[in-house]
């Protein structure tokens, strides 16, 4: 005899094969055959049948280096089961990302919920080192016309810091004091930033000896001539002249730009010494000093104030990444939390690069016989292009641009719905 439990339906419990009963007494316990041997007189067999049991899978969990995960034991969890992890840094530690099955699944956080498994899963989390305290650095100069200090703003923790004082002409360097007390007596002084500093370059006018010989001349003829420049980048090369031809014709001995020797400075008897200096900027205003000393010991000296402004999207990056720069984690291309999103997508569209995510781009909807897509774009959000594209075959060179209907900064990009074709619609974001 054959036994066939009941095909369930969607939603419905399956079943299996409970007993085998003769004449009301139990005979064979599962089963879906049964033999009856040795039939003699009218006999009575019966079948029941139970729920079959739910099927359970095995839960690995696992922590890293400089942490624990709870529960730590392996798990048998029945399909369909949601599990909650928790990790515990050590000190100075805090989570780095979740893995299931060894492909990333969160970034940060110390609770983690597994849903639904459905198959066998493992469970790590990994740590890395928080991250280091800063502290500010402020510099003075006094008198405020005596020279110019280098190296205000906030840096990490026990990083190594120079501050730099130049001496206007007319004065000299005497000392770098905090709280009135003297650190230093060096005009370039380092040291190991464990704490705010509020320094001070001390100045003193100096007799000024005029020769018989005239100062040498000077310009800066890049990025700009005039005295002031203001600029998106990081970093900027002065690029200028230096002669003293005419000028008692001794040559050229050295041009410094804030107190550092310039590349191409020097040049013999009336020549022209052709120099430049690359260096680097703070955000907001940033004085220059370009000093040419001829070999006679006369000086002239240029001042140009640039402006370090950074865009939207380099000022996105120092909040993320720690610098302003399209390169290494915040590199436009980069998909730094691994979501499967960008870094220039991350941007555009207002989201966290360092958290998952996924799901949270504009998605197309249905309206009357159009598929559209439409957003606004986010507070703070800048320089970017926004549009959209539609193809039949996704191939190469299939792609039709669709026209952006709304009105700034709300974005909308429509096509009608055509039953008859394949139709494949993707937003594309340009950074000039």
């Amino acid at each position: 005899m054959f036994a066939t439990p009941k095909t369930p339906g969607d939603g419905q419990v399956a079943y299996v094969v409970d007993q085998w009963l003769v004449n009301g007494i139990p005979a064979q316990t599962g089963g879906a055959n049964f033999t009856l041997l040795n039939v003699t007189a009218d006999t009575d067999v019966q079948v029941t049948f139970k729920p079959a049991p739910a099927l359970a899978y095995a839960v690995t969990p696992s922590a890293g280096d400089n942490g624990s995960i709870s529960p730590s034991d392996a798990l048998t969890v029945e399909s369909g089961s949601d599990v909650t992890f928790a990790a515990a840094p050590i000190a100075g530690y805090v989570v780095d990302q979740w893995l299931v099955n060894d492909a990333a699944a969160q970034a940060g956080g110390t609770l983690f919920l597994l849903p639904a498994v459905a198959v066998p899963t493992t469970v790590a989390v990994t740590f890395k080192a928080a991250p280091a305290d800063t502290y500010a650095i402020t510099t003075e100069p006094v008198p405020s016309y005596g020279g110019t200090v280098t190296r205000g703003g906030a840096y990490t923790s026990e990083s190594q810091q120079t501050v730099t004082a130049t001496a206007n002409p007319g004065y000299s360097f005497i000392s770098w004091t905090e709280n009135g007390i003297e650190v230093s007596s060096s005009a370039t002084y380092s040291f190991v930033l464990d704490g705010s500093r509020a320094l001070v370059a001390n100045f003193s006018a100096t007799p000024f000896t005029v020769s018989d010989s005239d100062a040498p001349t000077l310009q800066i003829t890049q990025p700009t001539s005039s005295d002031t420049f203001v600029t998106t980048s990081n970093s900027v090369t002065l690029v200028g002249i230096a002669s003293d031809l005419g000028h008692g014709n001794n040559g050229i001995a050295t041009v410094t730009v804030n107190g550092v020797e310039a590349t191409g400075d020097t040049t013999a008897n009336g020549g022209t010494a052709n120099w430049s200096a690359t260096l680097q900027l703070v955000v907001g205003a940033n004085l220059i000093s370009v000093v040419a000393c001829d070999t006679s010991g006369n000086t002239s000296q240029q001042q140009i104030s640039i402006t370090y402004v950074p865009t939207a999207l380099q000022a996105w990056r120092q909040t993320y990444f720690g610098s302003p720069d399209n390169t290494g984690d915040g590199a436009d291309l980069n998909d730094f939390d691994h979501d499967g999103i960008v870094n220039l997508l991350e941007f555009a569209f207002g989201l966290d690069p360092t958290q998952n995510s996924t799901g949270m781009l504009p998605q197309p909807q249905t309206s009357d016989s159009n598929r559209v897509i439409s957003f606004s774009e986010p507070a703070g959000v800048s320089g970017l292009i926004y549009g959209a594209e539609w193809s039949e075959t996704l191939e190469p060179g299939s792609w039709t641009d669709i026209a952006d209907t709304g009105t700034p900064p709300q974005h909308t990009f429509s096509m009608p719905i055509d039953s008859k074709t394949k139709q494949y619609m993707r937003l594309k974001v340009t950074s000039p």
